[in-house]
């Protein structure tokens, strides 16, 4: 693929990676700098580390509205989604359980819980799910553990958490919620049991994961057991990336209700200039999804040129999958809402967007398209 010679190029894959905040990069630095030693050992150097390891556990917990000792940190993404799920069964005794789940849940989760029984619930052409037949499958008394996404990763739908939680509630079910695709937890409500989340998203550091497992739970690593991590995961994490993380966490609270404006209005030119693009779709409902994330459909394109003359232009976006790695391929998600035939494009939109920037990707977009269907003579307008 040719690389943009662009030397503003602006990357609209946020959910991926994206620039880390000002906090976030000072926290990596002085994590380096005053907790380089092992936080386990009993010298003076460890005892340092422990502390600020457990300040930036302590943030996070507050911001969530959980006791410190819920939460974990560990390694990343996909690792963290089948830890998280073989610790809750192997804690609850639920390895003769079923698991009731979407069937648009992110592909390490589907393939985690292809190793137990399981039953995917069906979405609608958003990608939520239906949920009276999700919660119909919690009535079963089979079922011992739920998983759902709190929005959708490719589409960006919100789902019914609130609903889902209160069923489980009343059944006893363990609720698993994926929320590694938002930076906003503001109206999560507690409604879960255990909780993914990735600092990238509140722009903080890649490499590490926050796991939030409530003390109600049983959890039994699979690996070998200690006390780190609240006993989630058996090794100490790299203290500057967990600082790292709790120094963004706090500076995108801080500044959540502008980011979310900001953000919001960036979509909404976004959506409006994709409009003006013939044979487009953009997927979802708009009071109905995360302000960061656009999924659109183009007949008649190739996602794969797409993504390459959009970089051209000084943007970075991704198509096919969301979670596939260098796969131009309908997704899992779009075959499931029946937009398996199209192209697809995800816009995964950095918490810093701009107005401006905005306006020049939608622009960019539809010069892009408008060229590539008149260099394969499809159409002409």
């Amino acid at each position: 693929m040719t690389k943009s010679t662009n030397s503003q190029t602006q990357h609209f894959d946020a959910l991926n990676t994206q620039p880390v905040n000002s906090a976030g990069i000072l926290g990596f630095q002085q994590g380096f700098k005053h907790a380089w030693a092992d936080p386990s050992k009993l010298y003076s150097s460890s005892r340092n580390a422990r502390f600020l390891l457990d300040e930036a556990r302590g943030a996070i917990a507050s911001g969530l509205n959980l006791k410190a000792e819920e939460i974990a940190f560990t390694p990343s993404f996909p690792y963290i989604f089948s830890h998280a799920i073989n610790g809750i069964i192997r804690g609850s005794g639920l390895e003769n359980k079923k698991i009731v789940l979407s069937e648009v849940e992110q592909s390490a989760i589907l393939s985690t819980a292809n190793n137990y029984s399981n039953f995917k619930v069906k979405v609608n052409n958003d990608a939520t799910i239906n949920l009276a037949e999700f919660l119909g499958q919690l009535e079963q008394p089979d079922v011992g553990l739920a998983i759902l996404q709190l929005a959708n990763h490719e589409i960006g739908s919100r789902q019914p958490i609130a609903q889902i939680y209160e069923k489980c509630q009343s059944k006893n079910i363990p609720l698993l919620v994926d929320a590694t695709m938002t930076h906003d937890f503001s109206n999560i409500a507690g409604n879960f049991d255990a909780l993914i989340l990735n600092p990238v998203a509140w722009q903080g550091p890649t490499g590490v994961s926050v796991l939030a497992i409530k003390e109600k739970i049983k959890f039994m690593t699979t690996l070998k057991r200690d006390k780190r991590e609240s006993k989630k995961f058996p090794a100490s994490p790299q203290v500057a990336l967990a600082v790292s993380a709790a120094a963004a966490f706090d500076e995108t609270y801080q500044n959540l209700v502008q980011i979310n404006i900001n953000v919001s209005r960036a979509k909404k030119i976004l959506i409006d200039e994709i409009a003006k693009i013939p044979k487009s779709q953009v997927i979802g409902k708009l009071d109905n999804s995360l302000p960061n994330i656009i999924s659109a459909t183009f007949s008649d394109i190739d996602g794969e040129s797409l993504v390459g003359e959009m970089d051209k232009h000084g943007f970075e976006i991704s198509s096919g999958s969301s979670c596939i790695a260098d796969e131009i391929a309908p997704s899992h998600v779009l075959k499931a809402i029946g937009a398996g035939e199209q192209s697809n494009i995800r816009l995964s939109l950095p918490l810093n967007v701009t107005e401006e920037i905005a306006t020049a990707c939608g622009l960019a977009l539809k010069k892009v398209i408008e060229k590539i269907r008149q260099e394969n003579a499809i159409i002409s307008y």
